[in-house]
């Protein structure tokens, strides 16, 4: 929601998105899972700010306890503890302009179609390179992944669809400085003004 706030234009898509597929005079409905998937855009934010804001840098540390290992340039002597850092995301070597958030990385232009491109991240780490682990990786993959992310999409989906986002009064700047607690949260907390949507 800060990166909503904090570029209305990317607030103004994402609408624009959910009333071409959930016409307005359905608006008083639940928005439907087939929906859900037939929003590219939404998708790509999504994503995006997984890039941007992984929930967890660390996976659990493990060890080495079979004997010296060599993975690439590295040496892994017997013993080690290795504990894999996930800020993959903001390697400027895999993602052009990482400091940048831009969801249409994700997407790509068939015609006059716009899809989402899954050839960009697989968050799986299953398919192709590891570009984003927001959710583990391998046999340590989030079990709950699939419907972690259907229901990522129908809450902001819903709150787009429902509110208008903007900074609280006198608030011009959205800080997205990060602290570390279990997980990765705002240092300081977020202060919208919300205001309901007229669907007439």
């Amino acid at each position: 929601m800060a990166n909503i706030i904090k570029h209305p234009h990317i607030q103004k898509r994402l609408l624009d998105e959910i009333n071409s597929v959930v016409p307005k005079e359905m608006a008083t409905e639940d928005i439907e899972e087939d929906s859900l998937l037939n929003m590219p855009y939404l998708k790509a934010v999504i994503y995006e700010t997984l890039r941007r804001h992984p929930p967890v840098e660390t996976l659990l540390p493990h060890s080495n306890p079979q004997g010296d290992e060599t993975i690439g340039p590295y040496h892994i002597p017997k013993g080690s503890m290795i504990n894999a850092i996930l800020d993959v995301g903001m390697d400027e070597n895999v993602w052009p302009d990482p400091n940048e958030f831009n969801p249409e990385r994700f997407l790509m232009k068939k015609g006059q179609v716009v899809e989402f491109d899954e050839n960009v991240a697989d968050i799986t780490g299953n398919k192709r390179e590891v570009k984003l682990i927001p959710f583990g990786l391998g046999r340590r993959l989030c079990p709950a992944i699939a419907m972690a992310m259907l229901h990522i999409r129908y809450y902001l989906a819903c709150l787009v669809r429902e509110f208008e986002w903007k900074t609280a009064e006198g608030n011009d700047e959205v800080d997205l400085t990060r602290k570390y607690i279990f997980s990765i949260v705002m240092k300081n907390q977020l202060n919208a003004r919300v205001r309901l949507r007229n669907h007439t």
